[in-house]
């Protein structure tokens, strides 16, 4: 999904340093007094129990989510079927996708080990930032969770592209890769040969060095200079109105680390996640034969789960009740000097943290190119206008509201939103304002299509090789409010979970590889222009329109996760091409 963000100040208080923060936030934040509404009369167009397709038998009642059957507080839940997914309506996609979030966050059962919730299981493994060791090109590991929260995190987003590269807008508004100068690198030595040969297309630039300060600018392969103005070849920060920075952290089932070590020598442009029983059962022999743990839950397929996460500084218990929350140790950096930090690999230091956002992906059968889905904190920002559908099937409009206290937005905040600050390397933050010193702080943050659907697109349109209906924006709106308030009303008061949204959820027809990211793609479907404010703030547009503007001002359009995930092979992940196999030479797990 594409990934990149923003940042935001609290309302009536002066940010201090990272270190002071503790005693002003208590009395700025708590207690959080706003947060997400759905609307109570939605046409229920999707719920938990919707039929795959008319004439189908209903699905399984709620209760049946859980295992044992029985809704409960923080009950477990078990994981979706994605062997035996109907593929049959939008309704089913959503009902996956929301089944997939109550596991992922349910209490880990006694059969596994490690951290509180199955993502933080034995179950899965947590996947390092790219870090380069003895010379060698950066490169990602899996980080076995058999012990309590043994993930990594790290404070800076790099949003990448179709090749892996990162990503940004001209003055133009197209969107473009950055090529960064090879300096030695095989992989990007071999994408400067294709950039000059004309087989990388027209969207990759490369970055030159200007001048003997450091300076760079960037040509297209004709040697046109190309002026690149937000997304530049780095990363980028999110501060939240607490004052704690964003923290990222990435997370990949057993099935997908054992599935890339068998297949980590393959050609990745022609191979596929898993999506039907015999490929399931080829990397289950497999991990039998190399002596891997059995896998923990085979019917989920290949899954790659990304969240974001802000310390709990300033929350009172009230509303440290309303997330999950870990204890974790960060990347040490003082916001206010920042001119010599080591993001990924220096100091560290303990701090609690509460989880705001999460994308879950996974393949399924007939979804190769995966199913995206998104979910975050009720409390996270306010939501720009949207219409729905109510029971008596008329349109309602939702007009946009900033007032209350946010995690990312100001209380009546009006804009500008989403601003994209800072830059970010391994070691440096950077204000593209150039001020100095360079002082990270908070903005302000909007969710601009609300449910993942642009105002003036349809989520699905007519496509004579897939015939299925045409959706209008109010359609899908209501389909997303339906379903979460199902689940919502039917999980147990107390239950964290009720505190968390989805979204949306993408795909593509057919399971086919995604077609052109714009206004007339025709096979990216379910909410098509999802995003999520603490992971893609600045890829939302400027508005509730496709192109970022009520004028059509083509300028910062908005992106969908199709856009950079634009493939249905094993590239669909960007952390793919990084990643180190797993050693095979390790013990079979005895089982409990």
């Amino acid at each position: 999904m594409n990934k990149l963000n923003c940042h935001q100040a609290l309302p009536g208080c002066t940010v201090k340093t990272a270190s002071g923060f503790a005693l002003l936030l208590a009395a700025c934040l708590a207690p959080l007094a706003q947060a997400q509404v759905l609307p109570a009369d939605v046409k229920p167009t999707c719920t938990t129990s919707t039929p795959p397709s008319a004439g189908a038998p209903p699905a399984p009642a709620f209760a049946q989510w859980f295992n044992p059957a029985g809704v409960q507080v923080d009950g477990l839940v078990k994981p979706a079927d994605s062997v035996n997914f109907p593929d049959a309506s939008a309704c089913s996609f959503y009902q996956w996708s929301e089944q997939m979030f109550l596991w992922l966050v349910s209490p880990t059962p006694k059969n596994l080990s490690g951290g509180d919730r199955i993502f933080l299981s034995s179950a899965f493994y947590g996947v390092s930032p790219e870090v380069s060791v003895g010379g060698k090109p950066p490169a990602r590991t899996f980080i076995p969770q058999d012990q309590k929260h043994a993930m990594k995190f790290s404070p800076m987003l790099t949003q990448l592209g179709p090749h892996n590269l990162p990503i940004g807008f001209d003055t133009s508004g197209k969107l473009v890769e950055v090529l960064p100068p090879p300096a030695g690198n095989k992989r990007l030595l071999q994408l400067q040969t294709q950039l000059k040969n004309g087989s990388l297309g027209e969207n990759v630039v490369q970055s030159i060095k200007a001048n003997v300060k450091g300076g760079f600018k960037y040509q297209d392969a004709a040697g046109n200079d190309v002026d690149v103005t937000i997304g530049q070849a780095g990363g980028n920060v999110l501060m939240a109105q607490n004052g704690s920075l964003v923290y990222y952290s990435i997370v990949t089932n057993d099935l997908y680390a054992y599935f890339f070590t068998q297949n980590a020598a393959a050609d990745p442009a022609k191979l596929q996640y898993p999506t039907t029983a015999e490929e399931l059962a080829k990397v289950a022999d497999y991990a039998k034969k190399v002596g891997f743990k059995p896998l923990a839950a085979p019917e989920a397929l290949a899954m790659e789960i990304k969240m974001s996460w802000i310390e709990t500084t300033g929350f009172d218990d009230a509303t440290k009740k309303k997330f999950i929350t870990i204890k974790a140790e960060v990347p040490k950096v003082d916001t206010n000097n920042i001119k010599s930090v080591n993001l990924q690999n220096g100091a560290t230091r303990k701090v609690e943290l509460a989880l705001v956002g999460m994308h879950v992906v996974g393949s399924a059968k007939g979804n190769p190119e995966l199913i995206w889905a998104t979910f975050e904190h009720d409390h996270n920002t306010p939501n720009a206008e949207y219409s729905y559908f109510d029971v008596n099937g008329a349109t309602k409009t939702v007009p946009q509201d900033t007032k209350g206290k946010w995690l990312f937005s100001q209380d009546g905040a009006t804009g500008p939103f989403d601003q994209r600050l800072y830059d970010t390397s391994s070691t440096t933050i950077t204000c593209l304002d150039k001020s100095n010193p360079c002082v990270v702080k908070p903005n302000n943050t909007l969710r601009w299509k609300a449910w993942g659907a642009a105002s003036n697109q349809n989520p699905r349109q007519a496509d004579p090789t897939h015939p299925g209906p045409v959706i209008t924006p109010p359609e899908s709106n209501t389909d997303i409010i339906s379903i979460n308030q199902s689940v919502i009303s039917q999980l147990a008061d107390g239950d964290v979970r009720k505190n968390y949204r989805m979204i949306g959820s993408t795909w593509t027809t057919g399971g086919r590889t995604p077609d052109k990211a714009s206004a007339g793609a025709i096979n990216q479907v379910g909410t098509s222009m999802l995003a999520n404010t603490t992971m893609e703030t600045v890829f939302q547009g400027v508005s509730t329109d496709w192109l970022g503007d009520v004028s059509g001002n083509p300028k910062y359009p908005s992106l969908n996760c199709f856009a950079c995930h634009s493939t249905n092979t094993v590239n669909t992940s960007h952390i793919w091409p990084k990643l180190t196999p797993l050693p095979t030479a390790q013990l079979k797990a005895k089982s409990k």
